[in-house]
């Protein structure tokens, strides 16, 4: 993929998910785009910003020299967003780099839409004022090549300087994109590999496709009905249903990578696994990335925890390489948990659960597509930044919480006709997070992205 293919990509991206956003500062759309030096974002903002007819402010023009980050990002806010807030005109100054001070005023054109780019475009401090973040990934060495063939020899003796900065910047968790696009793919030759995902007419499977679509990467949609499957540029359908394994096979023929999103509930669901591991092997995959779950362990308290480490220990029996990414309980999900009364019912005691955004996961299933050799072996505990209660998940959600007995989570539930490994299934969430086998937190999620796990306060907002 060149530069320009994924620029217009991206953009095309950036500009569908910005137009959903609502005014953010007085009548104006701020859309800010964060990204390390090099990460391509001033290519990124300057094409976005065309798209929208949108000023761009550009925050290398505000920072105060090479120590002057939070400085820039003040003068942001002082100088434009809030009197935009306001109502009010707004004009900055532009730094000059080699006066040491600031020099012109600029004022901001008026329009519906305002694009800043730079380290510290999406900072706390700024986010009351800002429709949406965007975040660049690019991989370390890639990012400094394209940096110091940009600004050549004026930009190398500061690199290091300019990098302790935004390993600082980034640490502190201040940024939480809305969006993330990942760059770098254009610099390896990924144009003649095709990667099947399975389950990607579904939630996880689903922001996976479109990730790796958004990135020029070729693709197979594994799902049990083509009629659902996305419809992604340089993705082809194939009728994969796990019980099939004939139907998998003839799907898998030609795949070395291929993501397994678990099939969905059922008491049959780890046969239906071994059956699609099986065809896997069969057709000749080379390396499974498997979505498990956190803790996957024979003795598990959540039963389907059970069924994951009977995945696990099937796929490492087959002759070929695995990645296992044991995901926390999804965030995006934990409102739904509460009933039609607003109250989160379960025998979770005062337990803690890390949960994890999908949209983190599925930025870590792309980070080991992209590489899957890098991982072989390897098993992520993908989990949220913070681990919390459910009282405290509640309050956030803004519903309550109840902690029943295991008894009355047993005979609360028991109206919904349910069968008995179900039920188990429901109750034993709970209890899991009681027992606190969900509570572990890992750096997961940011080994593999580049980028902070979103907490479910931020997720929720």
């Amino acid at each position: 993929m060149t530069e320009n293919q994924w620029r217009e990509a991206a953009a095309e991206r950036v500009v569908a998910w910005a137009r959903r956003k609502a005014p953010s500062a007085g009548q104006r759309r701020v859309l800010a785009i964060e990204g390390r030096s090099g990460s391509g974002k001033t290519t990124l903002a300057r094409a976005v910003a065309e798209r929208l007819g949108a000023p761009l402010i550009h925050l290398d023009d505000l920072y105060a020299g090479w120590d002057g980050l939070d400085e820039g990002v003040a003068n942001l806010r002082a100088w434009v967003l809030e009197p935009l807030a306001a109502g009010r005109p707004a004009t900055w100054r532009r730094w000059d780099w080699a006066a040491h001070a600031y020099a012109e005023e600029h004022p901001v054109p008026p329009g519906d839409w305002l694009v800043i780019e730079g380290v510290g475009a999406g900072a706390g401090v700024l986010r009351p004022y800002l429709a949406g973040i965007v975040l660049l990934n690019s991989p370390p060495a890639l990012r400094k090549r394209r940096a110091l063939a940009r600004d050549g020899e004026t930009y190398a003796p500061h690199w290091r300087r300019w990098a302790a900065h935004e390993d600082r910047f980034y640490a502190t968790g201040n940024v939480t994109a809305g969006l993330i696009i990942e760059n770098g793919v254009h610099d390896r030759d990924m144009s003649d590999q095709q990667i099947g995902v399975s389950g990607a007419s579904g939630q996880l499977g689903g922001r996976v496709a479109e990730r790796l679509a958004a990135l020029g990467v070729r693709q197979k949609l594994l799902v049990r009905d083509v009629a659902r499957a996305p419809r992604l540029p340089g993705a082809e359908a194939a009728v994969a249903p796990f019980h099939d394994g004939d139907a998998c096979r003839a799907a898998l023929a030609g795949l070395d990578t291929v993501l397994m999103v678990s099939a969905s509930e059922t008491p049959d669901r780890v046969e239906q696994h071994r059956t699609f591991v099986d065809a896997a092997v069969a057709a000749g995959v080379r390396h499974l990335v498997y979505i498990s779950f956190y803790g996957a362990a024979p003795d598990a308290t959540f039963t389907l925890a059970r069924d994951h480490f009977a995945t696990e220990q099937h796929i490492r029996s087959a002759p070929l390489a695995a990645t296992f990414l044991r995901d926390n309980l999804y965030a995006d999900f934990l409102p739904m948990l509460a009933g039609e009364d607003g109250v989160i019912r379960g025998p979770a005691a005062d337990g803690r659960v890390a949960a994890v955004a999908q949209d983190d996961i599925a930025d870590a299933a792309v980070a080991v597509l992209r590489d899957p050799a890098a991982h072989a072996g390897r098993t992520y505990d993908l989990t949220g930044p913070e681990a919390l209660t459910l009282a405290e998940i509640a309050e956030i959600a803004g519903v309550r919480y109840h902690a029943e007995t295991v008894e009355e989570a047993y005979a609360s539930r028991q109206r919904y006709g349910a069968p008995q490994w179900q039920l188990d299934a429901w109750v034993s969430t709970y209890t899991a997070i009681a027992a606190g086998e969900l509570a572990g937190v890992t750096t997961h999620i940011p080994d593999l992205t580049g980028h902070p796990a979103k907490s479910v306060a931020d997720l929720l907002a």
